[in-house]
């Protein structure tokens, strides 16, 4: 968000010139006090979220927004409607294959399967936005590149699944190279469960998202993760508004 990063540039700035200033009055400790808060500032700023329900949780402190309100472990969007509770929670699905393999239809069917094999609705949202080219491929060389350096002190399975990365990613650079189109594309499954108390509808909701997360991950070869407290009210959100662009989408994908 534009704000968000308008007010990192300003601690960033602030910082900087606390330490300038430290410095300038010969004060050594004032300097590495300033460069630990700087770094403090930082750290809350972009993962301050994954604290809050360490301090949400034992005051049973929840947060309402609008209809609905987050529970106390932040994991857990519920609501009360028609005289019966109703729990949601959500994954973030990581996609390890191109929409240019050449395995594409079977990837597919394998997907509508996996869907099918369960016993109760998902909800599928996806995102979908064209890359800078160059960006991208220089990202995706610096991933091989710092796997190929992990590479020579693997062995055994963990070996050959990062061996199996390398592949996927060169093969990647190969196809962008000869012309293929890559895309950013951030995926979300949301999972609901009614109960006739709140705590009936959230450990409902809690079961059927570990059935969806292993069938994903088992059946698709993705990785999948399970969002709390700012990602999840942002995967909410993202589908009413979603990002202008593909550097705000970047941005804006905590």
């Amino acid at each position: 968000m534009m704000e968000q990063r308008v007010l990192m540039y300003l601690v960033m700035g602030g910082a900087v010139i606390s330490i300038i200033v430290a410095f300038l009055l010969g004060s050594a400790w004032a300097a590495f006090i300033a460069a630990i808060l700087f770094a403090l500032t930082l750290v809350v700023w972009r993962y301050g979220y994954l604290f809050v329900h360490y301090f949400t949780s034992p005051i049973n402190l929840i947060e309402i927004r609008g209809e609905y309100s987050l529970t106390e472990d932040r994991d857990c969007l519920i609501s009360y409607k028609h005289q019966t509770w109703r729990a949601t929670r959500a994954l973030r699905i990581l996609f390890f294959k191109s929409a240019a393999d050449d395995e594409n239809k079977d990837y597919i069917k394998t997907f509508e399967r996996t869907i099918s094999a369960l016993k109760f609705p998902v909800k599928l949202s996806i995102l979908i936005s064209p890359e800078n080219v160059s960006i991208y491929l220089s990202n995706l060389r610096a991933q091989r590149s710092a796997l190929e350096v992990k590479l020579e002190k693997l062995e055994g399975a963990e070996r050959k699944s990062v061996e199996r990365k390398i592949e996927m990613i060169s093969a990647l650079i190969n196809k962008i190279e000869e012309g293929e189109q890559p895309l950013e594309v951030v995926a979300y499954a949301f999972v609901t469960a009614h109960g006739l108390s709140k705590e009936e509808a959230i450990i409902n909701s809690r079961r059927k998202l570990k059935e969806l997360a292993t069938t994903l991950s088992s059946s698709l070869g993705c990785e999948v993760q399970e969002l709390r407290d700012l990602p999840l009210i942002q995967a909410f959100e993202f589908e009413f508004f979603i990002p202008e662009n593909g550097e705000q989408l970047k941005d804006e994908v905590v």
